[in-house]
């Protein structure tokens, strides 16, 4: 009897399963492996890839919000060193020291200057109407770069990528007691701060360590 009880339970049932062509993509779906290591990255950048397809559908001109296109760092980058030119240089005038003077010469690698952890690393361009932060030097077309694993230790005066009601910004973020803001940086367009009240969610999605902005 026993044994006839377990043949009737084990085994394939007919019609098991999740079934084919439901889900978000209707349609069949099927297993890729991955390194351990890599896989919040790429679930990072799945993400990032989503939600990029969903804000260029997106209808919005909010002055204060960016389109967010996140690129994960290269964790193999070929090795670019630039020479460094160590001479005083006088911003003021725009005069070199002398050309006849000699100078120690060294090099520097960006890669190693800009990112000090690559696996949790992504960089950003803003659109190029996005001028909230351009007093902190974060002008529109600016590229960022912005560490995902340091949004768990934000704090007051980072400047972080957030996500407010759905929509990316890059703002400088204040916190004092319960109090939460984020702030623009635009003394000309005077962006009011936005204010969290208890209810309300903020997300850091990482905080910014650099910005890259082209003269030319």
């Amino acid at each position: 009897m026993n044994d006839e009880v377990t043949k009737k339970h084990g085994g394939k049932r007919v019609g098991a399963g999740r079934k084919s062509g439901f889900g978000q993509h209707s349609e069949e779906t099927t297993v890729i492996r991955v390194p351990v290591s890599q896989k919040p990255l790429i679930v990072d950048f799945i993400a990032a890839y989503a939600d990029r397809k969903r804000l260029g559908q997106s209808d919005t001109n909010e002055a204060t919000t960016q389109p967010f296109i996140a690129t994960p760092i290269s964790l193999n980058p070929s090795l670019t060193r630039i020479p460094i030119f160590e001479g005083k240089v006088n911003a003021g005038q725009s005069r070199f020291a002398s050309a006849a003077q000699d100078y120690e010469m060294k090099d520097l690698d960006l890669n190693e200057f800009l990112v000090t952890d690559p696996p949790a690393t992504f960089i950003v361009q803003l659109d190029r109407d996005a001028d909230s932060m351009i007093d902190a030097g974060i002008l529109p077309g600016s590229w960022v770069i912005v560490n995902k694993a340091l949004a768990p230790k934000a704090k007051s005066k980072d400047i972080v990528l957030a996500i407010v009601n759905g929509e990316y910004m890059i703002k400088r973020l204040y916190k004092r007691g319960s109090i939460v803001r984020l702030l623009s940086e635009n003394k000309a367009k005077a962006y009011p701060p936005i204010e969290f009240s208890d209810g309300q969610e903020l997300v850091i999605w990482g905080v910014v360590q650099h910005g890259i902005n082209s003269f030319s």
